[in-house]
């Protein structure tokens, strides 16, 4: 999964913010229904097959976005591979592709809406870490809300009442990793580097990372398994351009709280596609940790406006 709320660049002439939610709303939806066709293939072709094919869809629409935007784009690409912060691009685009074959395993093994409920947690792991890693300063409530995200976590997966199942761990692994991947980005973003140099780094990082393995472990694709690999490369590159738009009508901090209507979706679409029914034990575990999240968003805004108010 690659769902990433950059640093939005909206103008006022580009505001307009219901529009932007529609489509933030709509990238959302092809995230999960991205999610949901991977589920469906990793069953009978590697891993590494599926994220290969997906990165190289996804690394020619980065190119075809830097050239399309216009020659300046193509030049900042191009300069930033000598600048001091390529490592920090490396790192990110590292993470990123690392995250999503950790997702995918966890997928093969546990319910769509199990694993989205656990991987829910990484906006708290973010608050977590951005003390330590960014020098943000982290207060009380703050350090609450996550305390209390983890106990969702913990409800969810009910240690010693229940038999201990393994796999919950890639999806908390998983969320970890993505929640460093946010963390070098906005460490990236210091740097002023145009969105699409980062999309071009994301892309090829994590195609030239996934490329020895997907070969590899290469399988061909048969009959419905070619369609669906189109149809999982069309949903990444339509989710990715909804968001796009989206961040250019819409500030990204707008945007944030929607990251939790995957959770949401994926409830939905795991009963559609694989007849999944969330245990009442998910559903709770699952509303504690999108109800921490939405309450360290609301004390980013306090704070955000206390520092407006001087």
């Amino acid at each position: 999964m690659t769902k990433s709320v950059p640093t939005s660049a909206a103008t006022p002439e580009q505001n307009r913010p219901l529009l932007g939610i529609a489509l933030a709303i709509v990238a959302m939806f092809f995230f999960t229904n991205q999610d949901a066709v991977t589920k469906v293939l990793i069953q009978d072709l590697p891993i590494s097959t599926v994220v290969l094919v997906r990165y190289t869809a996804f690394t020619l629409f980065a190119f075809a976005l830097a050239a399309f935007t216009g020659p300046h784009a193509s030049r900042g690409v191009l300069k930033s591979l000598q600048s001091p912060v390529r490592l920090m691009h490396v790192l990110r685009g590292l993470l990123l592709v690392y995250e999503i074959f950790i997702f995918s395993f966890g997928m093969r093994h546990i319910d769509l809406g199990l694993q989205h409920a656990l991987f829910s947690v990484f906006p708290l792991i973010i608050t977590a870490l951005a003390w330590p890693l960014l020098g943000e300063r982290v207060g009380p409530w703050r350090w609450g809300s996550v305390l209390v995200g983890f106990i969702g976590a913990l409800v969810i997966i009910r240690p010693g009442l229940t038999a201990f199942n393994f796999y919950t761990i890639f999806p908390i692994l998983a969320a970890l990793m993505y929640a460093l991947y946010n963390i070098t980005t906005r460490r990236t973003g210091r740097s002023g580097d145009s969105f699409q140099t980062s999309m071009v780094y994301l892309g090829l990082v994590g195609w030239l990372a996934v490329l020895p393995f997907g070969l590899w472990q290469w399988v061909t694709p048969q009959g419905s398994q070619i369609g669906l690999l189109a149809i999982l490369s069309a949903t990444s590159i339509i989710g990715h351009g909804c968001m796009i738009l989206a961040l250019i009508f819409t500030q990204a901090s707008v945007l944030q709280p929607l990251n939790y209507l995957l959770l949401v979706f994926a409830f939905c679409t795991g009963f559609l596609y694989f007849g999944e029914i969330p245990d009442l034990f998910t559903v709770i575990g699952g509303a504690i940790i999108v109800a921490s999240g939405l309450f360290i968003i609301l004390r980013e805004r306090i704070r955000a406006r206390e520092k407006a108010l001087g």
